[in-house]
Order: structure tokens, then sequence, then C-alpha cells
């Protein structure tokens, strides 16, 4: 399987470059281009590697502690929750990142602050009603799609993974443009750094005592200072002003939708009945209340 998905890429890799190459004139070498290359892109390489400490040294200490069964238990469930939740999130930033970074370029400032408005208001109104949805069925989730093997300890890990994905989630497609756009990757290199170490730290303390779940706090630990501290850099670089008016509709709505779902005569009805009446219920108040600063640009960006 290793093998096949490194020829995969591989034969991506040639065909990709051998089309760019083929339909881009010839340029010649410049010292500015280099040195922007090693400014932007040499960081990028500590960050990748900060990131992987801070996403897998969890792993490698569960496996000192309590052994390599325990390691499969957690790493389904945190692969579960992250490709529900990240997969929608890259799908995100694709269709709106350019669009930022054109405007970026031409100075277009207005345009830049509108859709860096949207995109946290995206993450507000569709990722954090996703969050609690996967919270609260998380045994049904999980039991579809890990099996029985690995859903012994789901109840206390989906909550805690789904939380820690948000913040993440809205970190790198969100404040991490911000670092982008100014060209400041050191910033997210040095941010990961320190999250790296505290995540090690409470991986050493709180695996004994409280066995993968102690690995799932700790990680969700880092990850909360990891976010804190993106948000007070990135808005020191690039100020964005962000809509409170939404984040409160969003609770309120959240609110009414599980209350909904806890009504007896709801309750009793099959999981995936009280799914469909949650998505229904959020959805049509969602439009009621909260989609009039959302559509000019989903008009514009999706259709």
């Amino acid at each position: 399987l290793i093998y096949a998905f490194i020829l995969s890429f591989l034969l991506i890799a040639i065909f990709s470059t051998y089309i760019i190459l083929k339909n881009s004139p010839r340029g010649i070498f410049r010292w500015d281009i280099t040195g922007k290359f090693v400014s932007y892109g040499f960081p990028m390489i500590g960050l990748f590697v900060f990131d992987y400490i801070l996403s897998f040294s969890d792993r490698l200490f569960i496996d000192h502690f309590m052994g390599s069964d325990m390691v499969g238990v957690y790493g389904a469930n945190y692969e579960l929750t992250k490709q529900i939740l990240l997969f929608l999130m890259i799908i995100q930033s694709y269709i709106l990142y350019p669009q930022i970074n054109n405007a970026y370029e031409k100075g277009d400032q207005s345009s830049v602050h509108r859709m860096l408005s949207f995109n946290l208001n995206i993450f507000i109104t569709i990722f954090m009603p996703l969050c609690i949805l996967i919270i609260y069925f998380n045994q049904f989730i999980s039991g579809i799609f890990i099996g029985e093997k690995f859903t012994e300890s789901s109840t206390q890990l989906i909550p805690i993974f789904s939380v820690m994905f948000l913040l993440w989630g809205t970190k790198i497609y969100h404040f991490d443009y911000f670092f982008q756009l100014k060209e400041k990757t050191k910033y997210p290199m040095y941010i990961l750094c320190i999250g790296s170490v505290i995540n090690i730290c409470f991986n050493i303390y709180l695996i004994p005592e409280l066995g993968i779940v102690g690995a799932a706090y700790a990680t969700i630990i880092a990850y909360l200072v990891v976010f804190i501290i993106s948000i007070i850099v990135s808005r020191r670089l690039f100020a964005n002003k962000f809509n409170v008016a939404i984040l409160v509709k969003a609770g309120i709505i959240l609110l009414i939708s599980i209350s909904a779902i806890n009504i007896p005569l709801i309750s009793n009805l099959s999981v995936i009945a009280n799914i469909v009446i949650f998505i229904f219920i959020y959805s049509i108040l969602t439009v009621k209340y909260n989609f009039q600063e959302l559509k000019p640009y989903l008009k514009q960006l999706y259709h």
C-alpha cells in the first residue's frame, strides 16, 4: 500500500511538472525570487516538522506507556474525527484562498477583509455545528466507520478530538492566511514549536495518569495554546473584524436544535432520524436568521 502511494504521487508529480514546464515560457535565474523562496519556504519545513511532533508524539508516548493496541484505538478515533472535520475545511480553503490572495495582490484591502470575515463566518455557521453533531452522535458515527474493536474509548475521545480539530482547522484555514499574506511563515513555525513542547510535557504527565484520554487532553491543551497565540499574533499583522452577532445567533440556533432532539417524542426515534431533524432545524433557522451576511459571497464563490 505504501509503495502504491509513493508510485502514484511520483507519477502525478512527473506529469504535472511536465505540463507546467511545457506551457510556461523559459525564464532567467533571479536572486530576489530565490531569496523569497528561502525566507518564505524554509520556515515551512520547520513548521511541518513541529506539526508532525504536535500531531504524532502522543502516539509514541501511548506506545511507550500502554502498548501498540492502545495506539490503534487512539489513532482510529483521531483519524476518523480529523477526516470528517478537516475534509470540508480543505475544500473551503481551496475555493476561498485563491480569491483572497488575488484581491491582496491587487491591493483591494476591502475585499480581503470581507472575504476573511466571510471565511470565519463559514467556520462558525457550518463547521461549529458539524463539530457539535459529531460530539452528540459520536457512538453512532464511530460504530459505522471504525467498528467495535476501536470504539471502546470513542465516547471520551471523539468529543475532545472534535473540539480540537475545530480549533486546529480554524487556525490553519483562517488565521494562518494572515501569516501567508504577510509572508511571515516563521511565526507559525515558532508557535508550533511552543505547542510541540507543551504537548510532549503534558503527554509525559497525563498518559500514566489517565491513559489515552490523557493523551487527548495533552493534545487539545497544546492546540488551544497554539490557537490563542495564532489569533493574537495574526491579528497584529492583519487586523480583521470579528462578527460577534453571527457567533451568538449560531450558538442560540444550536441550543434550539439540540433541545428539539431531546424532546421525548423525537429522542425516541432512530439515531438517523434525530440527525436529520437536527440538521433540518439548524439549517432552517440559519437560513432565516444568519444567512443574509453570507449570501452575497455564497453566490459569488460557489456558482
